[in-house]
């Protein structure tokens, strides 16, 4: 429906709206992700646009920096644990990165991440901000080495779409969910499937 809606789950059994939703999307709405420090929200749409929200007061949301729709669907969002660089996966088979550090605004950082042939469902920063997982279409995951674009790894074991992805705390397992119903852990340091099958494939959609 276009909107994204702030919750307060303070009470999970009783979860409810902070306030309205927030109506400035003109599409479907693909990606949410919140900063670490929990000021900050990124939302990308279907044709294209990204906002960023200031939700340091979640009773007042303020609308900050934006892209403007370019009819390059936004399919994923996600923060660095710094907060200063933002990554959007795209469909058009491209992951981009944002400086946000200054959130008024979102400056394009160099090219595009290289490496992918289909388009990005999903992306993930490690803990250390230095390496970023993109999950794609046909089930293929890139990591990148974020400092200069390029891939450093591929890891396949999906047979669709990777939609979910998450670095365990100390950056050395990755997992991975997707439409195959499956979930994965990955060591990211040898790039290859712990246990040597899935965690699960019996899971629902």
């Amino acid at each position: 429906d276009k909107t994204i809606i702030l919750w307060d789950v303070s009470d999970p059994q009783h979860a409810k709206p902070w306030v309205h939703p927030l109506t400035d999307h003109t599409a479907t709405v693909r990606g949410v992700a919140y900063s670490l420090n929990g000021k900050t929200v990124a939302t990308g749409d279907e044709d294209g646009a990204i906002i960023l929200w200031d939700v340091a007061n979640p009773q007042a949301p303020q609308r900050l920096g934006s892209v403007p729709a370019n009819t390059v669907m936004v399919s994923s969002v996600a923060f660095s644990p710094d907060g200063h660089t933002l990554a959007t996966g795209h469909i058009d088979q491209t992951v981009k990165l944002w400086d946000v550090s200054d959130p008024q605004k979102l400056v394009p950082l160099g090219r595009s991440l290289s490496g992918h042939t289909d388009t990005v469902m999903g992306v993930s920063f490690s803990p250390d901000g230095k390496t970023l997982a993109s999950g794609e279409y046909d089930g293929t995951i890139i990591l990148s080495d974020v400092a200069t674009g390029k891939p450093i790894g591929t890891l396949r074991g999906h047979a669709g779409p990777v939609y979910g992805l998450a670095f365990s705390p100390d950056g050395k397992v990755l997992a991975s969910g997707g439409f195959d119903r499956k979930v994965i852990l990955w060591d990211v340091q040898q790039q290859s499937m712990i246990g040597g099958a899935p965690l699960a494939d019996n899971l629902g959609i």
